[in-house]
């Protein structure tokens, strides 16, 4: 609970967090999470429109994105697929260990939390539509707002919106917002 967190650095139970053992400044132990929150997110956004240059504006995108369509045509121009996927697997282990460290702070962290943003994270990929960043982009957008929104306006119907959403999009365009038919 963020207020006991914050009751506690205040009345300096949590002093033992921040000495000398420990790299936290004392100006951290001070910072509400509520203004680190902006931040986190700012990061992620720049991170986000990072990959989506690197996926369609470089080289390496034009690779990655030949590769994910046809393997054996990239293959046969001489380029080592077998080494853009590894590339691809380990900028996708960097990206959730830098989720990872800049959510952790503003959340709690324990063995198999990743269990609970994997449907979800499923559910953007197929509202985006499959192999599209900017559906992808787009979706997670639509459901932010919607759960957000859902559990302040709606909070008895809260958990089930995200699925009407995106069982109204796959009536509507069965390959998702951005997906190729």
């Amino acid at each position: 609970d963020r207020d006991a967190l914050r009751a506690a650095l205040a009345d300096g139970t949590i002093d033992a967090l921040v000495s000398d053992h420990n790299p936290v400044s004392e100006d951290m132990k001070n910072l509400p999470f509520a203004e680190a929150e902006p931040g986190a997110s700012g990061l992620e956004l720049l991170l986000a429109l990072a990959l989506y240059f690197l996926i369609a504006r470089t080289r390496l995108g034009t690779m990655i994105r030949a590769g994910s369509s046809n393997r054996d045509m990239v293959q046969s121009l001489g380029i080592n697929i077998k080494f853009i996927y590894t590339l691809v697997f380990a900028l996708g282990v960097a990206l959730a260990a830098f989720a990872g460290m800049i959510n952790a702070p503003l959340s709690s962290v324990f063995p198999n939390m990743g269990g609970q943003v994997l449907i979800i994270c499923f559910v953007v990929v197929v509202i985006g539509g499959i192999g599209s960043v900017k559906g992808a982009m787009a979706a997670s957008l639509m459901i932010g707002l919607a759960d957000t929104f859902g559990q302040v306006l709606l909070p008895e119907v809260a958990g089930m919106i995200v699925y009407v959403l995106m069982a109204a999009v796959l009536v509507w365009r069965p390959a998702g917002l951005f997906g190729k038919t």
